[in-house]
């Protein structure tokens, strides 16, 4: 993924069903990927990248969240949430404005600062029961 100013240091993905006949295909599949790399000394480098992996390209920036290294990420089962947090102790949730997945369509929703005395190694969405 070109596009970070560092080394990766965090991915999940969330594969989007995208057929309007409620046919599911290969091809219409969008696998949506999220991205963060090591924040230099700027608030500016603590953003996650969105990526179409399909086409290839980085379909948006989510930034604002963090003050430092994203360190997990995590889509929900139905791509309209992502958690993030790390080394700023600080838990986001992004929500999905639009319904195309192909484009960013995220924005902050919620964020909890300090929510742990240490870095946040690790969230993830519970399925249904």
């Amino acid at each position: 993924l070109f596009g970070h100013e560092s080394e990766l240091v965090c991915l999940d993905a969330y594969r989007a069903q995208q057929s309007s006949s409620g046919s599911v295909t290969e091809g219409s599949k969008t696998t949506l990927v999220a991205s963060s790399c090591k924040a230099r000394n700027d608030v500016a480098s603590a953003a996650i990248r969105l990526w179409d992996s399909k086409k290839g390209t980085c379909v948006g920036i989510l930034k604002g969240g963090h003050r430092s290294t994203v360190s997990t990420m995590s889509f929900s089962l139905d791509g309209k949430y992502l958690a993030s947090s790390g080394k700023d102790r600080r838990i986001c949730i992004w929500k999905r404005v639009n319904t195309d997945v192909s484009e960013s369509g995220y924005e902050l929703s919620a964020a909890v600062d300090s929510a742990h005395k240490r870095i946040v190694w690790s969230v993830h969405f519970c399925p249904k029961a």
